[in-house]
C-alpha cells in the first residue's frame, strides 16, 4: 500500500485552489483526493492507495486530547491553523520562531506523536478524517 499524507490546508494554496469553507471540509478532502488521483493517474477505486488528509492540519488531531480541548464546544476540523493554537498559551506545545510555530522532528517524535497515539480513539471520534484514515488502513487486504 501507498499512504499519502497531506494536510487539507494545502487546498488554500493558489496553485491548488480547491478549498471549501467549514463545515464542508469533506468537500475539500474529496477535492484533494481527486486532484491527487489525477496527478497519480490512478482511479479512485485503487484500494492500495490510502490518503491521510487531516483537516485543517495534523495538529487538529493533537487537540483531541481531553485535557487540551472540550470536544462539544468546537468543530476541530474547521479550525484554520491549529498549529498556532497549540503553540500559543496556555498550551504552548510548540515554540514560536519568527511568528510561526517551530515544528521539529524531535518534538513530534518525542512528545506530540505519542500523545496523538495515546488519544487515537478520541481523535477518531472527534475528527472524521482520522476515522476515515483508520478505517482505510484496517480494510487493507
Amino acid at each position: 500500500a501507498l499512504i499519502i499524507h497531506v494536510d487539507a490546508d494545502i487546498a488554500r494554496e493558489i496553485e491548488i485552489n480547491c478549498y471549501c469553507e467549514p463545515p464542508n471540509m469533506q468537500d475539500t478532502v474529496n477535492n484533494l483526493k481527486d486532484l491527487l488521483n489525477y496527478k497519480l493517474d490512478k482511479s479512485k477505486d485503487d484500494s492500495r492507495i490510502i490518503f491521510c488528509i487531516p483537516s485543517d492540519n495534523t495538529e487538529a488531531w493533537i487537540l483531541c486530547a481531553p485535557h487540551l480541548h472540550n470536544p462539544p464546544t468546537q468543530y476541530l476540523e474547521g479550525i484554520q491553523k491549529p498549529d498556532y493554537l497549540i503553540a500559543s498559551k496556555p498550551l504552548s506545545l510548540l515554540k514560536m520562531k519568527d511568528g510561526k510555530p517551530k515544528k521539529t522532528a524531535v518534538k513530534y517524535k518525542n512528545d506530540l506523536i505519542p500523545k496523538l497515539l495515546q488519544e487515537w480513539d478520541n481523535v477518531r471520534k472527534i475528527c472524521s478524517q482520522a476515522e476515515t484514515f483508520s478505517n482505510d488502513i484496517l480494510s487493507l487486504k
